[in-house]
């Protein structure tokens, strides 16, 4: 699977990840220590064991076909937007903005889910239209409009920085 990767893209995510786990224990060992009365490095070995996770589920998710991605895709898009409306109803407000579902052992945030959502979402659709030589602009325009229903929906909660970041994935 290595030679069908862009090992500049994978080592990038490694060294990202690696150097955020550090700049977490570094933010947080003091404040956990004090605060919640927990060891130092809990946050750290915590982002370990979502990282750890995350590696997981991509190693099953690469031997997926691309071109398998578009229903799933679909429905995944329904599934965020019916998310982010739910907040509304059942979100927990965090530094302001009710963008958190609370599950009891880890909180829930849509909009982190909507930004790769997004992305494969329109991978896919575009790359339908590209494929089927589609020449009807309108056609161009639908995931710019659910991208567009995303971002307000985040912007309503409010929190304007995973929307300025959904915008520019949108556009």
């Amino acid at each position: 699977y290595l030679a069908k990767m862009d090992l500049g893209l994978l080592t990038l995510t490694l060294v990202y990840s690696i150097l955020g786990t550090i700049m977490i224990y570094s933010a947080s060992s003091i404040l956990t220590v004090l605060s919640l009365k927990v060891p130092s490095t809990y946050y750290f070995f915590r982002q370990w064991i979502i990282l750890l996770a995350g590696f997981l589920c991509s190693i099953f998710i690469i031997r997926i076909p691309t071109s398998k991605y578009k229903i799933p895709s679909i429905f995944a898009l329904i599934g965020v937007i019916i998310a982010l409306i739910g907040l509304y109803l059942y979100g927990k407000i965090v530094n302001g903005a009710q963008g958190w579902y609370d599950l009891g052992f880890f909180n829930f945030q849509p909009s982190e889910f909507a930004k790769t959502i997004i992305i494969l979402n329109m991978a896919c659709y575009y790359n339908s239209l590209i494929r089927n030589k589609e020449r009807n602009i309108i056609k161009y325009l639908i995931p710019l409009a659910m991208g567009i229903v995303i971002t307000l929906l985040v912007v309503m909660q409010p929190d304007m920085g995973s929307a300025a970041i959904i915008a520019g994935l949108v556009i």
